[in-house]
């Protein structure tokens, strides 16, 4: 069953979760200390609850999956880093590692392979009010250049 989203009402504003992440110099060793662990922000002045993040396809042969958040209270910010990553997050083979280094070794991978790497990914995260309203934001994870830096861009809000 498809999942119907509200429609945004005049008297309640819309409740914003903002997913903030971004990598610079991940191949280089000196930097991997500096790198700073996806997270997620609620932006709005209520709670927010039940947020889950689609699972991200890297490549043909690695997914990522997210933790779900049962309720993010307002300004609260939770990571969610490290990742569940494997050949498909479903399967009982997969670990947790870190989203950086999940997308490192998706890129790395098909580089060797002689592939052309995938450098972006639509993350969907969806979330509810505290009346059960449900809210959909799209955000796109890029690999903005090489060696490996990585950030999030706001795509849409439904």
């Amino acid at each position: 069953m498809q999942a119907v989203l509200a429609r945004p009402r005049a008297d309640v504003p819309r409740p914003v979760v903002v997913l903030e992440y971004g990598a610079a110099g991940v191949w280089a060793a000196a930097n991997r200390r500096s790198i700073r662990p996806a997270t997620l922000r609620n932006t709005s002045p209520a709670p927010v609850h039940n947020v889950t993040i689609s699972e991200l396809k890297l490549n043909d042969e690695s997914w990522c999956a997210f933790d779900p958040v049962p309720i993010l209270a307002p300004g609260e910010v939770v990571t969610i880093d490290p990742v569940w990553w494997g050949p498909h997050p479903r399967e009982t083979a997969r670990s947790l590692i870190p989203l950086t280094q999940a997308i490192s070794r998706s890129v790395v991978t098909q580089v060797l392979q002689g592939r052309p790497p995938v450098t972006s990914w639509t993350s969907r995260i969806r979330y509810e009010d505290s009346s059960g309203e449900r809210y959909l934001a799209l955000y796109r994870i890029e690999v903005c250049e090489f060696p490996l830096r990585v950030h999030t861009r706001f795509v849409r809000a439904l």
